[in-house]
């Protein structure tokens, strides 16, 4: 049998509140759903109210599976073994709008396989802000560029 992975390693600068405001929303959501069930649930607001709207939007397949930290002003995300890009990318975007930040934040990812089989390797990136996210995975890249290769060259190009 094999076991799939997701990992990725960012650290992204961002004001120190937006941190730790990020770690904080992420130990919420794991909260709201149960999985720190020895940890006091605080739900302040407006921490609560983003933390319902993730999860809210994000239906049964939450979970960050990712380790948040903050040093200074950079905010680290880590996931060595499961990491649910989606999930990180709705906490970002959702620290994003509470605190103004303009400036794009970008998470890119591998999925690996514990066993050498063909299709179980890949991977992609999203670009995140405020209003929008873009999506990218590796194997719509293989496949639009080899549309693109294939394709008979235009006039312009013979």
């Amino acid at each position: 049998m094999a076991d799939n992975y997701t990992l990725f390693a960012v650290a992204l600068e961002m004001p120190e509140a937006a941190a730790k405001y990020a770690c904080d929303l992420e130990g919420m959501l794991a909260d709201m759903r149960g999985e720190n069930p020895d940890e006091p649930q605080t739900h302040a607001e407006p921490m609560a109210t983003d933390a319902r709207a993730i999860l809210a939007a994000a239906g049964e397949w939450y979970g960050t599976s990712a380790h948040f930290s903050t040093a200074g002003d950079c905010l680290l995300i880590e996931a060595d073994e499961s990491g649910d890009p989606e999930a990180v990318a709705a906490i970002l975007q959702s620290t994003m709008k509470r605190f103004s930040l303009t400036t794009p934040f970008a998470i890119e990812w591998a999925h690996t396989c514990s066993a050498l089989r063909p299709g179980e390797f890949g991977g992609g990136a999203v670009v995140i802000t405020a209003a929008a996210q873009r999506w990218f995975t590796t194997a719509e890249f293989v496949a639009q560029t080899v549309a693109a290769l294939s394709a008979p060259p235009t006039p312009e190009e013979a």
